[in-house]
């Protein structure tokens, strides 16, 4: 049967879709950090090559006040190296600091002929891939180019000079005025084009997300029709066998009175009533996982009540297995809840501890407070705990490691839970056994649902 509790339900609103873009963009992100990082070292770089050969105080100040920057951007955002997900706000933050960097490393490199201008336009492709406003996108476009221009009119008068001199033998002027109005203009355009080639890319994969998402919202929606049919079906046959197999297990009965005790006729006839009333509790228990939950009779309830009517029903079948069975309660206490339905639940947790505690263990059903709105009950027993391979399927259907189990109890149990505005959790114990926790709230919560 499919199982479809696992598949995440998408929707197709603009933020999960931008979400998801923004995950896969990530890796970009992830390249820039560790490219800031080792920028740190190429701004020590050039505060050592000024403290040399220009000597300006500011100059100096400036290049050791980025790499001091970098350095503590980097330490902060170690967290994220290996993120698979940035908040959009983060994004930007890292973007417009590479940005600022960027603009400072090219004025302590040669101004508008320093080799580092060409990396202008893929840091404006990047903003608008990214960050995908255009509102937002075209602020850095228009501060970039005007530090562009900026660059081009220091290049143009002979003083005061914002570049440092060090860099002019390395990086020789080329063209004079001319080569820098035309650098503006070049970087200009160019700039422009892949902020606009970044903005029709990030259109372009959301729209190609959107279509996955909707083609897998469908695929599921297809899927969860065909199981619910499945199920319909499944109900039908199963209510279909209910009572054919109870007129079996009535007819054993009578056979096997006809038989002497200790005879193999007798053990045969038992192994057959036995086997015939197990057929009826799985079917039973499909049933009850097979048709929606019935709608949920709350009244005031004392949770000592529930505790002590759960303990009593199970002692005939603790005494049986030679399983010492108690209740703890602490303060008396009540809820609002369908008392038919939670005993249903602690009934079960109470079989399952029965049945995997050994003779001469006990099992313990104790009541207490989560806190002020909500009660916990939990039972805990002396069995081997929970298999390794079975944890990952506990409450699934068909999951159980008991020879005679259909893995259904567990489910239904949750499923109770849940339409309380509750949770229940199988947990080890550190001393061994196993250690069952429900809890669920005193009060109705307002956006649980009556019915599922």
């Amino acid at each position: 049967m499919l199982d479809l509790s696992a598949l995440p339900t998408l929707g197709s609103r603009d933020d999960d879709i931008g979400r998801l873009t923004d995950r896969e963009l990530a890796a970009m992100f992830r390249f820039l950090l560790r490219a800031r990082m080792g920028a740190t070292v190429v701004a020590l770089t050039i505060a050592a090559l000024l403290a040399t050969y220009d000597q300006t105080p500011w100059k100096i100040a400036l290049a050791g006040g980025v790499a001091t920057m970098l350095l503590l951007l980097t330490l902060r955002d170690r967290p994220h190296f290996h993120a698979q997900w940035l908040p959009p706000r983060k994004s930007t933050e890292i973007l417009g600091s590479v940005m600022v960097v960027h603009a400072t490393l090219i004025t302590l490199t040669g101004g508008i002929h320093s080799p580092l201008v060409v990396l202008f336009p893929p840091i404006t492709f990047l903003f608008g891939a990214v960050v995908g406003r255009p509102r937002v996108v075209w602020i850095p476009l228009v501060l970039s180019i005007v530090f562009v221009w900026g660059l081009a009119a220091d290049d143009l008068f002979p003083a005061p000079r914002l570049v440092p001199e060090v860099f002019a033998e390395v990086l020789p002027r080329l063209g004079g005025p001319a080569f820098a109005i035309t650098m503006a203009v070049v970087l200009s355009m160019v700039m422009m084009a892949t902020t606009t080639f970044g903005l029709l890319l990030r259109g372009a994969v959301e729209r190609a997300v959107r279509g996955a998402q909707e083609a897998r919202a469908e695929t599921l929606a297809t899927m969860q029709d065909r199981n619910r049919e499945l199920w319909r079906l499944s109900g039908a046959v199963a209510h279909e066998l209910k009572n054919p197999l109870a007129s079996v297990q009535g007819l054993a009965s009578l056979l096997a009175r006809r038989f002497e005790a200790g005879t193999k006729e007798s053990q045969r006839m038992g192994v057959l009533v036995e086997e015939v009333e197990r057929m009826g509790s799985i079917i039973e228990e499909f049933l009850n996982f097979s048709r929606p939950l019935t709608e949920m009779t709350r009244r005031e309830t004392s949770t000592t009540e529930l505790v002590e009517r759960a303990v009593a029903l199970h002692r005939p079948l603790a005494e049986a297995s030679g399983v010492t069975l108690h209740a703890e309660i602490g303060r008396e206490g009540s809820l609002a809840c369908d008392p038919r339905k939670l005993a249903q639940v602690l009934g079960n947790l109470l079989h399952n501890g029965l049945d995997a505690s050994p003779r001469g263990g006990q099992v313990r059903l104790r009541v207490r407070d989560a806190d002020d709105e909500r009660v916990c009950f939990e039972v805990l027993d002396d069995g081997p705990g929970i298999d390794p391979e079975i944890r990952p399927l506990l409450f699934r259907p068909g999951s159980t490691t008991k020879p005679s189990g259909s893995g259904i109890g567990l489910t239904v149990a949750r499923a109770i839970a849940e339409q309380h505005g509750g949770t229940l959790e199988l947990l080890d114990r550190p001393e061994g056994g196993c250690r069952a926790v429900l809890t669920v709230p005193r009060e109705p919560v307002p956006s649980s649902p009556e019915t599922s």
